[in-house]
């Protein structure tokens, strides 16, 4: 049996590295029950198609009872383009394990300029055009 994520901001980040490694499977079985009849694995794996996830960047993260809430910027690639999600997610705990409800995106959301020389948003510490600008 696998362990339950304890608070919402694992539950986040084991989110992430599912969309990572492409488990679709896990990722439709952490929404929340209201959700998960709405959302098909088919569905999930379209729309994260030809998406390289680059870095996940936790900003804030708590609980309170039943709820909780994390704020996260992750970034990726899709083709040759660089992007970043900034995003406000929703948590409940259902049945003693957390699930999530919704994410709002905030402002900061979208395609984002990048220069070959600048350090890889990736955070390998290499140049992009050395790192992430060549998968």
């Amino acid at each position: 049996m696998a362990v339950e994520p304890p608070t919402p901001e694992t539950l986040m980040r084991s989110r992430y590295s599912a969309y990572v490694v492409n488990n679709y499977e896990y990722i439709q079985a952490t929404y929340s029950n209201s959700n998960r009849t709405n959302l098909s694995v088919t569905d999930i794996q379209k729309a994260a198609e030809n998406t390289k996830w680059l870095r996940l960047t936790v900003l804030s993260a708590f609980d309170m009872g039943n709820e909780g809430e994390v704020e996260f910027i992750a970034h990726y690639k899709v083709n040759n383009d660089f992007y970043q999600m900034h995003e406000h997610s929703f948590f409940v705990l259902e049945q003693n394990s957390w699930r999530y409800v919704k994410g709002d995106m905030q402002h900061k959301s979208g395609k984002i300029k990048v220069s070959r020389n600048q350090e890889c948003i990736c955070g390998s510490g290499l140049k992009l055009k050395r790192c992430c600008m060549l998968v």
